[in-house]
């Protein structure tokens, strides 16, 4: 009889620690990277150009996120699928923050169920501690000043948002533009922050003192370049996306209560690298790696060039761009525009098609087990407490 219950209590105290230690594992800190168009094939074209050219040793972060983490059904296409998870996040005790690339206001009234919120209902909502993005043209200046005046920070240019010797406290509101950031090829540094420099911001305010926290980050601008059809804008893109990646995954090996999740939400369409032997491919991501705009960018900086801007557009951007005296005189005179003359010059030389894909919303987690679904996953999480 006492071996009976001794082997009972032996049991009973076993089932207690495997417990103890899967409420454990669950993680403090999350950070969610929401990816609109992002795709295997995307991930291919990406990742090679990140690692161009390929004897310098240069890595990708994706290879080692696809390493870790088993690619998993997401449950979602979309941000939208994620309504109102920071909401639940802040009523659970967690710190919640955004950073998007579109305007703030359209992504955060999503997350927290607050549709049609405007800024300043926003900026009053306590439930959010980082708002990072574009939408600065919502915010006006007395708006603004009030949120600081309540004990908060306001990133409202890149000279803040870069400054080594920053500050922020309380609450943080970090707008780099207007209204949606721009391209990551075609950003000025000098006057924009990008996605990047925003999610770093938000990981390192939101995680003071090991504070559990939910932080999104939603980039829509793949999605964009893909419908574009814009190839380096494509590449420019997940380059950022890549370093944001790698960022998380190294920090993790320092702070084993950071879990990353990756949504890849797919779409119809995709890149496809038609250069048939490897020296054409490697053509293409050598040509692609000396782009320093997108096809859009490009254009807009020529909108109205005469001749001595479009020289030195040649001299200083797109430098080895064969332009004909023909073509010259058609962007000069109107009949052409200088993205169509651009895009008719290095298209064919780049070898990437467009196709039509069925490319289905996966998801990536490192240090986050999946149960079900990203969605379901993320919303148990952000309904149950922070652990100790």
């Amino acid at each position: 009889m006492r071996k009976t219950i001794t082997t009972c209590a032996m049991l009973f105290m076993t089932l207690t620690i495997i417990a103890l230690q899967v409420a454990r594992a669950a993680p403090r800190q999350v950070v969610v990277v929401v990816a609109d168009g992002l795709s295997p094939q995307v991930m291919e074209l990406g990742t090679n150009y990140v690692k161009y050219p390929a004897d310098e040793g240069n890595t990708s972060a994706f290879d080692t996120l696809t390493a870790k983490a088993k690619a998993q059904p997401a449950g979602a296409a979309s941000l939208d699928a994620l309504k109102g998870v920071l909401k639940n996040a802040a009523a659970s005790g967690y710190k919640t923050g955004l950073v998007t690339t579109n305007d703030v206001t359209r992504d955060a009234g999503t997350l927290y169920d607050a549709a049609g919120a405007d800024a300043k209902s926003l900026l009053n909502n306590p439930q959010f501690d980082f708002l990072g993005g574009g939408g600065r043209q919502n915010f006006g200046a007395d708006v603004v000043q009030g949120f600081k005046q309540g004990g908060n920070s306001a990133v409202m240019d890149v000279d803040t948002l870069q400054a080594a010797d920053q500050d922020v406290k309380g609450r943080v509101l970090a707008l780099q533009s207007d209204d949606a950031l721009s391209y990551a090829l075609d950003r000025n540094a000098g006057e924009q922050g990008g996605l990047s420099d925003l999610a770093a911001l938000a990981i390192e305010s939101l995680g003071k003192n090991n504070s559990p926290f939910l932080l999104v980050i939603h980039d829509s601008l793949i999605s964009k370049a893909l419908d574009a059809k814009d190839t380096p804008a494509v590449a420019g893109e997940f380059r950022e996306l890549d370093g944001i990646i790698n960022n998380v995954l190294g920090a993790q090996e320092d702070n084993t209560n950071l879990a990353l999740a990756v949504l890849a939400t797919g779409g119809t369409t995709a890149p496809h690298l038609a250069g048939a032997t490897p020296a054409e491919r490697a053509n293409t991501f050598f040509i692609l790696s000396g782009l320093p705009m997108s096809f859009a960018g490009a254009g807009n900086t020529l909108k109205g060039a005469n001749d001595e801007a479009i020289t030195n557009f040649i001299t200083d951007e797109y430098k080895d761009w064969k332009l004909t005296p023909e073509t010259r005189a058609a962007i000069i005179g109107g009949t052409t525009t200088p993205e169509a003359a651009i895009r008719a010059a290095y298209e064919p030389a780049l070898q990437v098609n467009y196709e039509q894909a069925n490319a289905q919303p996966m998801a990536y987690t490192v240090g986050l087990d999946i149960q079900g679904d990203l969605v379901q996953t993320l919303n148990n999480w952000a309904n149950t407490k922070p652990g100790g």
